[in-house]
């Protein structure tokens, strides 16, 4: 039988977040959305008997958050962190089946002399990357195309809310520019390292 994760199991998570501003309701209206529209696509559905398949929908959450975080750094140079571990528990994923999961990749190298922990936010980190493609995917067709997504994006700021695209590129500031190429070229591609390198 197919379960959901709705936003009313990741909301808490959420508001910790998508919280950049002192008023937040621009980005966690962004953020719904956001998230509706990724399970309207199939991406927040899994097998209620299949704990490796929540723990695939719960990356795709942490995507989102992390490509959140990356626009905000890139836009406003804002450094948001998300607390990975605090969103595991919030959204109840362990380490047992989110491991299990990143071990079926090649790609994923397992950290040595780590603490539980630790291996938990690495496993998570690597889980959220591996579902960006597909979360990018899915933002681009709701907004049909990188010009929307931008816009989207700008507009979870409190002071752009009501902007338009053409208005907000009447005033193509460095980091504006910087925000929408990394959209429109680099496909929102993760900038956690830069992000985190100054947190």
């Amino acid at each position: 039988m197919a379960e959901q994760l709705g936003w009313d199991e990741v909301e808490r998570a959420a508001r910790e977040v998508f919280h950049v501003w002192t008023d937040s309701s621009c980005e966690l209206d962004w953020a719904h959305h956001a998230w509706s529209h990724l399970a309207r696509a199939g991406l927040a559905s899994y097998r209620e008997d299949s704990e490796h398949e929540r723990c695939q929908v719960a990356a795709r959450f942490i995507s989102l958050c992390d490509l959140y975080c990356d626009f905000v750094y890139t836009a406003w140079q804002e450094r948001q962190v998300v607390d990975y571990g605090e969103v595991a528990d919030e959204l109840e994923v362990g380490l047992d089946p989110v491991l299990e999961l990143a071990r079926r990749s090649a790609e994923w190298e397992e950290p040595t002399h780590s603490d539980a922990g630790d291996v938990l936010v690495a496993a998570l980190k690597f889980l959220s990357d591996q579902e960006r493609d597909a979360v990018v995917t899915a933002l681009l067709d709701w907004f049909e195309g990188s010009d929307g997504l931008f816009n989207g994006l700008w507009r979870s700021h409190p002071g752009y809310h009501y902007e338009t695209f053409d208005e907000a590129m009447k005033d193509p500031t460095t980091d504006k520019m910087a925000a929408y190429e990394w959209v429109r070229e680099q496909r929102c591609e993760s900038l956690r390292g830069a992000r985190e390198a100054y947190a």
